[in-house]
């Protein structure tokens, strides 16, 4: 037998239901008061905090094709081919798939000759997928080191900027 009185049961239902509405409410009332943060993008600009990991920026001329970055990669989006290693290395090809980069920034990290940085710019919108697979060679072509052509600033190290743009 169930010893459960059923009006007890209803009225207790009810007042949980009534008790959190009104904490619902009383948050909902608390974000309704308060001025919205909304940002008119593009017009406006987010602030990038300290640490932020953008999309990549790659100095060719640098790179001795160790491939350490790409070992690091755990999504495998690195590519890299060359002619010869070490100092007196051709890159003939080095790719970042970011559709499926999770810019976590392992692939900076073992890198011999700091030649890979996260950068600011985090726009990479394009149309189609097959646009997002980017060969920083064919950038360093154009004198780019990043594929969004913005201004390069480096936030790893203290006081080290350099300016980068498209002309």
């Amino acid at each position: 037998m169930n010893n459960v009185n059923p009006v007890k049961e209803y009225f207790g239902t009810v007042w949980n239901a009534v008790k959190t509405t009104v904490v619902g409410m009383g948050i909902t009332g608390r974000y309704f008061l308060s001025k919205p943060v909304t940002l008119q993008y593009p017009d406006e600009k987010p602030a990038i905090p300290a640490g932020f990991r953008g999309i990549h920026v790659y100095e060719v001329e640098r790179c001795i094709a160790c491939d350490q970055c790409a070992l690091a990669c755990p999504v495998d989006c690195i590519t890299i081919e060359s002619i010869g290693k070490g100092k007196n290395a051709v890159l003939t090809r080095y790719e970042i798939d970011y559709n499926r980069c999770m810019f976590c920034g392992l692939c900076i990290d073992p890198c011999p000759t700091d030649c890979l940085h996260m950068g600011l710019s985090y726009d990479l919108t394009r149309f189609h997928s097959a646009d997002c697979i980017i060969d920083f060679v064919e950038l360093s072509k154009n004198g780019l080191q990043s594929p969004t052509g913005e201004r390069v600033v480096w936030l790893s190290e203290p006081g080290r900027e350099k300016s980068q743009g498209a002309s």
